[in-house]
């Protein structure tokens, strides 16, 4: 990330809490009560984030984050009560299936398609999976996992210009291996999960994209 673009994403960062803070002093005086209101409508902070992942390359998680907050604002309104919100948790699942199925990883990630020897597909369902793939101009993959485990080893692959690999986890784990020289681009938001990328920062290596959604699992990315 250039200077410019740090600066920028610092100064409208800064700008937006220095708004939250003028509105809770505000709240505090009683001047405006700006408390209720937010305890009312802060779940549109949650559809916002959606509509920027949707619109972008993490359609999942755009889609879970909307559903999230509407039903958070359904919850507010009093359609519901709270405790109902959490019943709705297969609601991921669903959204999260819709996405592999249809959606795609956005406008430049890796769709299904014929499988090479440039490209691989790795998918474990109530299993574990051990994955070595060796290839010189590695196009791009794909790891799906629900209740079981995926261990890839990429490790003695070169990648091809492009390359995009997704990788979708449902109570699981997936572990990925890559070689030092690769300059790995990750996106994703973990939803009651977690993303751990452990692999040394190298700007100078070929450029692999990586597009991950975890929900009540882990994705782990080493050399």
């Amino acid at each position: 990330m250039t200077p410019s673009r740090r600066s920028s994403g610092n100064l409208g960062f800064g700008f937006i809490v220095i708004v939250l803070g003028v509105l809770f002093l505000l709240d505090e005086f009683r001047i405006l009560y700006f408390g209720e209101v937010a305890s009312m409508w802060w779940p549109l902070i949650l559809v916002f984030v959606g509509m920027v992942k949707f619109g972008g390359q993490e359609r999942a998680s755009g889609l879970i984050f909307i559903a999230l907050g509407v039903a958070f604002l359904l919850a507010n309104a009093g359609y519901f009560y709270w405790r109902d919100i959490f019943r709705l948790w297969p609601l991921l699942l669903i959204l999260l299936g819709f996405s592999i199925a249809f959606g795609g990883s956005g406008r430049a990630g890796f769709r299904s398609r014929e499988v090479t020897e440039n490209e691989f597909s790795v998918r474990s369902i109530f299993s574990g999976v051990e994955r070595r793939m060796s290839s010189r101009n590695l196009a791009g993959g794909e790891i799906m996992v629900l209740f079981g485990g995926a261990d890839v080893d990429l490790s003695r692959s070169t990648p091809a210009k492009n390359c995009h690999i997704r990788v979708s986890v449902i109570f699981g784990g997936a572990e990925i291996r890559v070689p030092e020289d690769w300059q790995v681009i990750i996106t994703g938001t973990p939803i009651l999960g977690g993303i751990s990328d452990t692999t040394r920062q190298n700007d100078s290596g070929p450029v692999v994209k990586i597009y991950c959604s975890a929900i009540f699992g882990g994705i782990d990315l080493r050399n």
